[in-house]
């Protein structure tokens, strides 16, 4: 499903795996437990804003990942605050037809730029109804302010994942 993309896609950009990643918008935390069994080196900063589904996760889909830390705040003044330097940050904190506009913005990306390790990159879902991607363009553009690279890997017909890069 799309959530495998996030484990994925950082090797367009990145030759080993990531010791380092940040989720914003982790749900259930279904991509922190995959990094938990698939790379279970990989520390994990899980940014959700409802504790409620990290409960959910941790109670009934067997979020148990040993290296991810919980932060129960909202994605983009928790990243402001972090001097942490990731390899992957992976935003999957839209939902329509609500999308927070502030984490859609350049200033936004340029942040995730500077909070990614040398050589890291950013993986984001665009979730959008069938047929129309008209936001995925938005996007990307906006995110190529930020980086000199960006691709977009449509995995469903509702869900493209955009990955940028430097």
């Amino acid at each position: 499903n799309y959530w495998d993309g996030h484990l994925v896609l950082p090797f367009a950009a990145m030759d080993r795996e990531p010791r380092r990643v940040a989720i914003l918008g982790n749900a259930a935390g279904t991509t922190a437990r995959a990094y938990g069994r698939y790379f279970p080196e990989t520390r994990v900063d899980a940014v959700e804003i409802d504790a409620e589904l990290t409960r959910i996760g941790r109670e009934y889909m067997g979020l148990d990942n040993p290296r991810m830390r919980a932060f129960h705040e909202d994605a983009r003044p928790w990243l402001e605050r972090s001097e942490d330097r990731y390899d992957v940050i992976s935003l999957d904190a839209y939902r329509q037809p609500y999308i927070p506009f502030y984490l859609t913005t350049r200033e936004f990306f340029e942040l995730t730029r500077d909070r990614l390790a040398p050589g890291g990159a950013v993986v984001i879902n665009v979730g959008h109804p069938e047929g129309q991607d008209d936001l995925e363009k938005v996007l990307t553009a906006t995110l190529r302010e930020a980086f000199p690279y960006v691709m977009r890997d449509p995995r469903e017909d509702t869900n493209t994942l955009l990955i940028a890069s430097e």
